[in-house]
């Protein structure tokens, strides 16, 4: 999926009056990272593409963190403790041969 296709999904997302803040992420295990996210409070997780490679991944995460983080309208929901933050990549500690890129986030 191109990046751009991305960007238009997390921007919709992002508009929403009920989503506070959100981020983006990438998963080899897409029910798990789901839990795992309402399990800390959030209330959104959508996946957004799937059937990367580890490296399509993180390079798709990367490049959404770098354009979400520094575009202003984006930004400004882009989850508070994290956006002021390099660009880190993890896969949660797992692996497989294929991964998810997803967009999570909360309500006010």
């Amino acid at each position: 999926m191109p990046l751009g296709q991305h960007l238009n999904q997390i921007s919709a997302f992002a508009a929403r009056v009920d989503v506070d803040q959100y981020l983006v992420g990438i998963t080899a295990n897409v029910t798990s990272r789901r839990k795992s996210y309402y399990g800390i409070g959030f209330d959104y997780f959508e996946v957004l593409s799937s059937g990367h490679t580890r490296e399509q991944a993180i390079e798709i995460e990367r490049a959404l963190f770098e354009k979400l983080t520094t575009d202003t309208t984006l930004r400004a929901k882009y989850h508070f403790e994290k956006r002021d933050n390099p660009y880190r990549p993890s896969t949660g500690g797992k692996t497989s041969d294929t991964y998810s890129v997803y967009v999570a986030g909360f309500a006010p």
